[in-house]
C-alpha cells in the first residue's frame, strides 16, 4: 500500500523517516534539506507537528504509518486521544490495539 501523500517527501517520493519543515512551508526528508541547504535552495525551520498526520493515518487504518509517526515522536494522546477515537470510529481494530498498547 502506498503511503498517503502527506507522509511522502516531495523530492524523494518515499515515506518520511525524518521530516523537517522548510522555510518554503513544505516538509522534506531531513537528508534532502542537508543536501539542499548548502546550495541555498531551502532551509529547515522546524520538526513537523505530527499530530494531524497521526490522526489521518489512524482514521485510514494505516498501522505502518502510525508506527513510523510514533517512532518519530508523535503524541498518541494529543487532542484527547483523537487518533484512537478516529481508529475506533472507522473500525480499525489493529490500530486501536496498537494505540492502546502505548503508554
Amino acid at each position: 500500500m502506498d503511503a498517503p501523500e502527506h507522509l511522502v517527501c516531495p523530492c524523494t517520493h518515499a515515506p518520511f523517516e525524518d521530516p523537517v519543515l522548510a522555510c518554503d512551508g513544505f516538509f522534506y526528508e531531513h537528508t534532502v534539506i542537508d543536501t539542499a541547504a548548502p546550495l541555498g535552495r531551502v532551509v529547515a525551520v522546524s520538526k513537523p507537528d505530527l499530530t494531524q498526520a497521526l490522526i489521518e493515518a489512524a482514521e485510514q487504518g494505516c498501522l505502518e504509518d502510525i508506527q513510523r509517526l510514533v517512532a518519530h515522536g508523535a503524541d498518541v494522546h494529543a487532542e484527547n486521544d483523537a487518533a484512537l477515537s478516529g481508529a475506533s470510529r472507522y473500525g480499525h481494530v489493529s490500530v486501536v490495539q496498537f494505540l492502546k498498547s502505548l503508554p
